[in-house]
């Protein structure tokens, strides 16, 4: 096949897959697709930029509001109609579908979990800081003003993809945050590129938290039933090589593709071109079922080819991510922890289930306006029901669950 041979599982991904013990028990299997550095993106429908006499989309928070209430205001979708519009909606326990995920970026990093280790490793929880309550306020203006949808915070995706797909003068939707556009749209209704990413909002921040290197995962362990374990290590090692990595990824040289003189994804010379259709299972297998050492030179080695771009997803994908690159913030937290401290594991389990939700749904008050962000009663509330809720004990248990001291 060409590639050479000269990556194994004991020199990479060796010190994530060795457990407290000392021991390696699974091989592993990475993703360094680039759009899963950060998922906390917001979309906009490119067509009703020129609709409302906008020249490019907006880049702050106070420019965002503006945009939002000209899609509201001046008739977006062309049918007459000034007020059909939504111009902003999501949909409730999505993939980073909330609004908020995207929205307090100008003010606090936004993560799933509301913390992110620091460069000093130190654990930042966010969503106590006047930032944080800021960033509340901002948003919970948008709602005042009928500028986000109510039914984000209660409808679920069918629903949300039925008035998102809709084209020409019957569409809806102006903005919408979604880790990818491409989950919701369909394609035979509208284009991935009716909608395309807006970058990170400047306020004191322009920010998006990330992880960097792509995301890791455990795969690829040999069970104690296993006859022959040399020969399946072997075999679970050959594919975590480059040479089997390539072969995850686009089967077998002279085969399933060839290597041409042409620019790949990445823009440099030197691509893969199929000669099957990649659909064939029989050819090339579904990504993650086996151990492999993913590599951007081999993700993205595919031939820029303009004809495919409304059909294969992986330009949306990586356009999208290079709008977010250059304002990566690393949140430093790692896909795979191990903690020998049992008790520990399932008090960081239970405290970021409960803490989680409860900080996610008096969020959400906050923003529709059942709790008054500027009270400052009602914010030092929230902030003892957090503490009475132990919050103290869980960011010192964060500590030692990642061992940071």
């Amino acid at each position: 096949m060409g590639r050479k041979n000269s990556h194994r599982t004991t020199r990479n991904g060796g010190r994530i897959t060795t457990s407290p013990d000392g021991n390696i028990y699974t091989f592993f299997y990475n993703d360094t697709g680039v759009h899963k550095a950060s998922e906390y993106k917001m979309w906009y429908r490119t067509d009703w930029l020129e609709n409302i006499g906008w020249d490019a989309p907006p880049t702050t928070p106070g420019e965002f509001k503006d945009f939002l209430i000209d899609i509201r205001d001046k008739d977006a979708n062309g049918n007459g109609d000034a007020g059909d519009e939504i111009p902003l909606m999501g949909y409730n326990n999505g993939r980073q579908t909330d609004p908020i995920c995207f929205l307090m970026n100008p003010f606090e990093l936004y993560t799933n979990n509301y913390y992110y280790i620091t460069e000093d490793n130190e654990i930042h929880f966010s969503a106590i800081t006047d930032e944080w309550r800021e960033g509340l306020a901002y948003i919970a203006d948008l709602y005042a003003e009928g500028l986000i949808d109510e039914a984000t915070y209660a409808q679920d995706q069918a629903t949300f993809k039925a008035i998102l797909n809709k084209d020409g003068q019957e569409a809806q939707i102006g903005t919408f945050p979604c880790w990818y556009q491409g989950a919701e749209i369909d394609t035979t209704v509208m284009s991935w590129f009716t909608y395309e990413a807006m970058a990170p909002l400047k306020g004191d921040y322009q920010q998006s938290a990330a992880r960097f290197g792509g995301n890791f995962n455990l795969v690829g362990a040999i069970s104690s039933q296993c006859e022959h374990p040399e020969k399946a290590f072997e075999i679970l090692d050959y594919l975590i090589s480059e040479e089997g990595s390539w072969m995850g990824v686009w089967g077998m040289e002279g085969i399933t593709y060839e290597m041409v003189d042409e620019q790949n994804l990445y823009g440099t010379n030197g691509a893969v071109k199929l000669t099957v259709d990649r659909l064939i299972p029989e050819y090339l297998w579904n990504s993650g079922c086996f151990p492999r050492y993913d590599k951007e030179e081999i993700r993205y080695a595919a031939v820029l080819d303009e004809s495919t771009k409304e059909t294969d997803n992986t330009f949306t994908l990586l356009k999208a991510a290079q709008t977010y690159e250059p304002y990566y913030v690393n949140h430093h937290i790692p896909d795979i922890v191990w903690c020998e401290d049992e008790q520990v594991v399932q008090a960081v389990t239970d405290y970021s289930a409960t803490i989680n939700d409860y900080i996610k749904a008096t969020d959400t008050e906050f923003v529709m306006g059942r709790k008054n962000i500027n009270d400052d009663s009602e914010w030092q509330a929230y902030l003892d029901q957090l503490d009475s809720m132990g919050l103290q004990d869980y960011i010192e248990m964060l500590y030692t669950y990642y061992g940071l001291r």
